[in-house]
C-alpha cells in the first residue's frame, strides 16, 4: 500500500467511529472487562479520534514526512492506562510506510483489536502492515510505553535497535488571579478526565499566593458523580484518611483531596498545589522539570488552553518527541 491507500484507510475509520455509541456492544463489553473505561470516557476518546481522522487533517499531517518504500518492522508495547492510548503509535507507524508489530495492553485490547480487524478486514493491504503478538520478534525498531520501572527493562531489551521507551509523566496546570471561573470549569476536564490516569491528566496546580482554593473546588462540583464509582472512591478514600492520620493539612470536596506538596505526581484521588509568587520564575522552573512534565495547562502561547489537554490532536506527540521524524530516521 502506498501514503494514499493508507490515509484512505485511517480516515475510514470514522465511519467505524460514528457506529460506536453507549449501547455498542464492544464499547459494553470493554467497561465489564475494565472499570475504568467507563462508556462516557471510551465515547470521549473514540469522538476525538474521529474529529482527528478525517482525511484533510490525515492528509496533512502524514504529508509532512516521508514515507518509506522499504518497510520496517517497528514493535510497539501499548500502554492500558486509559482508552486508545497506543492508538497513536500505530497510525505513525503506518503512515510511515512501516509495519506495526503490536502488543496490546491487556488493559486495553478489546476496542483496540476491533478497530485492527476493521481496517485489516476492509483494507486487505493492511494485513500485512500490522500484527498483533504476544511477544514482539524480529523487530527493527521498538516504540514501548510504560513506567519508570518498565523503561529500564525496555531500554535493555531494545538496546539494539532504534527505540522510543516512554516513562512515567504528568501535567500541571498554572492558575493566576485572572483566571476565570470558565476557564476554572474547564481546567477540571484535565484534572478528572479518565479519572486522572492519563499523562495528560493534571496532577498538579500552581497558585498565586494567597489563592482562595475553596473557590477553585466550587467550579468543580459536577464532577461528584466519581463518588459513586468503586475504585476511584477507594483510592480517594485511602489516601485522605492517611492525610488525615498523619495531621497533614488538607482540602476535601467529597471526592478529590487538595494537598500542598512541591511534588509533582499526586496519587489517584488526590492534587497536589504549591503557592508561587513569581511567574516567569515559576516558568523557568516548569522547563527544568520538563522530562516529568507532558504538558502545561494555563493562558499563554506556550500553554494549552484551559480544558483541552485531553482534546489530543495528531502532531501532539507524548513526550514531544517527534514519532514520524523518528519513524523516519529508522
Amino acid at each position: 500500500m502506498n501514503q494514499e491507500e493508507i490515509i484512505h484507510a485511517l480516515s475510514d475509520l470514522t465511519n467505524l467511529m460514528s457506529t460506536f455509541d453507549t449501547h455498542h456492544p464492544i464499547i459494553q463489553q470493554n467497561f465489564s472487562k475494565n472499570q475504568w473505561f467507563t462508556i462516557d470516557n471510551q465515547m470521549f476518546a473514540i469522538d476525538n479520534w474521529k474529529k482527528q481522522l478525517t482525511s484533510g487533517i490525515v492528509t496533512e499531517f502524514a504529508t509532512q514526512y516521508k514515507f518509506n518504500s522499504n518497510p520496517k518492522m517497528v514493535g510497539i508495547i501499548m500502554a492500558g492506562n486509559v482508552p486508545l492510548v497506543g492508538f497513536h503509535d500505530l497510525i505513525c507507524v503506518l503512515l510511515s510506510g512501516n509495519i506495526a508489530q503490536v502488543k496490546l495492553s491487556k488493559d486495553d485490547e478489546i476496542l483496540p483489536k476491533f478497530i485492527i480487524n476493521y481496517l485489516i478486514t476492509n483494507f486487505t493491504g493492511l494485513k500485512e502492515r500490522i500484527i498483533i503478538v504476544d511477544k514482539l520478534v524480529d523487530y527493527q525498531a521498538a516504540i514501548a510505553t510504560g513506567s519508570n520501572n518498565s523503561s529500564r527493562y525496555f531500554d535493555y531489551y531494545f538496546r539494539d535497535v532504534p527505540h522510543i521507551i516512554r516513562k512515567n509523566r504528568t501535567s500541571v496546570a498554572v492558575i493566576t488571579n485572572s483566571s476565570s471561573a470558565q476557564e476554572l470549569f474547564d481546567l477540571s476536564n484535565d484534572v478528572f478526565r479518565y479519572f486522572g490516569l492519563g499523562c495528560r491528566n493534571i496532577g498538579k496546580i500552581y497558585l498565586p499566593t494567597g489563592y482562595s482554593i475553596p473557590t477553585l473546588l466550587d467550579q468543580w462540583n459536577h464532577w461528584l458523580f466519581l463518588a459513586d464509582h468503586n475504585k476511584y472512591i477507594n483510592n480517594y478514600t485511602y489516601h485522605k484518611a492517611l492525610f488525615l492520620m498523619n495531621l497533614e493539612h488538607h482540602y476535601d470536596n467529597g471526592f478529590l483531596t487538595l494537598v500542598e506538596s512541591e511534588g509533582l505526581f499526586s496519587p489517584l484521588g488526590c492534587l497536589f498545589y504549591q503557592f508561587y509568587e513569581d511567574e516567569k520564575q515559576l516558568e523557568k522552573y516548569l522547563i527544568q522539570e520538563a522530562t516529568n512534565i507532558q504538558c502545561v495547562v494555563g493562558k499563554g502561547e506556550k500553554h494549552i488552553p484551559f480544558g483541552k489537554a485531553q482534546h489530543t490532536r495528531l502532531q501532539d506527540f507524548a513526550d514531544g518527541v517527534d514519532t514520524m521524524k523518528f519513524l523516519e530516521s529508522i
